[in-house]
């Protein structure tokens, strides 16, 4: 049993979750294992952000001498104080056969070449994707150190056929191709592996990507440093993904109560990492909102259990509006069903007295009405949401978008 096996191997000398493991009495009666989500406590990102304050650089969850570790890569710290995580070969290992079962899922071919349209920075996915794909025989290409406008001659030059980077930065790379006069229908692109961020396996933002690459496919993937690559796109229904089991073991909890909800409930996802266990995690509370599907065989043959939709929220992102639940994953969706809309912030501001969301919109290049636009956003937003969404034009090029994460919703706290 692979979560057995994973805490016989961290424990005692895993000074991190020592102390959680023997206060749990499991190591006493491991016949308990089955039942370990009610002995053992949740993991949060602040608890390991806070060990790695106290216990610097690396904090105390390393389960070897820091001589058997080979990989060092760190989080962006969008969220919180940036996390370092460190990687054996054996670890590493696992996440590039992960890999292979995304690249595999994703129907690659031999003749395949693949372009890393990535700055290739302390974040471990860009490495453990080049990597796996280089390894497998595919021609892997670095964007690396370079500027867009490089990027997309790279692309065409080399008749790249799949392109890897985050659903912002696949669109920001066919906006700087049109002010360049650079046709992608004369690219050889014809897949986009799209990760870092939320969005891609919402329809109209899967649409709107690929109508910009000459109808490519859009494979969604998501993943994290600390925890590893997770999930793959189903075969079938694009709009599912596959969480890789035999790697995690998996719980869904209510974001506030902490409680476990049932498969086919929208929850935080909470991942254990069965095979990583130089720095693993365990009941690791993700802060990604998710809505599992009742545990069933897939149309694909999988039968790992799989989430619809994508990522919808972070845990601390959700906002509820006079008793709305306002997922900023849906928000996406709609914006990017109107084709004159080029990007978007939102901003959720909170007062004693009401909260509500202010979007600033970026249309395309163009001659576009402004006034109609505007419309015709609120008319969308009315038709789901029975909420008033203060909505606002901004220049182009007014939004800064780059090649990793982009954070589009912000919250705001007035004393009003």
């Amino acid at each position: 049993m692979l979560l057995q096996n994973l805490i016989h191997q961290i424990y005692p000398s895993n000074e991190f979750y020592y102390h959680k493991l023997k206060d749990s009495g499991l190591m006493k009666d491991t016949s308990r294992l089955p039942f370990f989500s009610n002995y053992i406590t949740l993991t949060s990102k602040h608890e390991i952000a806070l060990n790695q304050l106290l216990y610097p650089p690396y904090g105390t969850n390393l389960t070897y001498p820091l001589e058997a570790y080979n990989r060092l890569h760190q989080t962006s710290g969008t969220t919180t104080n940036l996390l370092r995580w460190l990687d054996t070969p054996e670890s590493w290992n696992y996440m590039l056969n992960n890999w292979t079962r995304i690249y595999s899922a994703a129907k690659l071919i031999n003749e395949d070449r693949l372009y890393f349209a990535f700055s290739f920075g302390p974040f471990l996915g860009f490495w453990t994707a080049f990597e796996a794909a280089s390894r497998l025989g595919y021609m892997s290409i670095s964007g690396g150190g370079k500027n867009t406008q490089s990027r997309i001659m790279d692309i065409i030059n080399n008749r790249v056929t799949v392109l890897l980077c985050t659903p912002t930065y696949a669109m920001r790379i066919a906006e700087i191709a049109r002010l360049l006069n650079i046709d992608l229908r004369n690219s050889s692109v014809r897949l986009l592996i799209l990760a870092g961020e939320s969005g891609a396996s919402s329809p109209h933002v899967r649409d709107r990507i690929s109508k910009e690459w000459n109808n490519a496919r859009i494979v969604d993937h998501y993943g994290m440093t600390e925890v590893g690559p997770i999930s793959y796109q189903c075969a079938v229904n694009e709009t599912r993904q596959h969480i890789m089991e035999s790697s995690y073991f998996v719980e869904i909890i209510d974001p506030k109560k902490k409680e476990i909800v049932d498969l086919g409930e929208t929850g935080e996802l909470v991942i254990t990492t069965l095979r990583r266990a130089g720095s693993p995690m365990i009941r690791y509370c993700t802060g990604d909102i998710i809505k599992t599907h009742p545990r069933v065989m897939c149309d694909c043959g999988s039968s790992d259990l799989f989430f619809e939709g994508g990522v919808l929220s972070r845990a601390d992102d959700m906002v509820v509006v006079r008793g709305v639940n306002i997922y900023p994953s849906s928000v996406e969706d709609l914006i990017h069903e109107i084709e004159e809309v080029s990007d978007y912030r939102a901003r959720v501001i909170s007062s004693s007295a009401l909260t509500q969301i202010e979007i600033d919109i970026e249309p395309k290049s163009g001659a576009i009405d402004h006034n109609f636009l505007i419309n015709k956003l609120d008319l969308a937003l009315r038709a789901q949401y029975p909420l008033k969404f203060n909505l606002k034009i901004v220049n182009p090029g007014t939004l800064q978008r780059g090649e990793f994460k982009t954070k589009k919703w912000f919250i705001e706290s007035t004393t009003s």
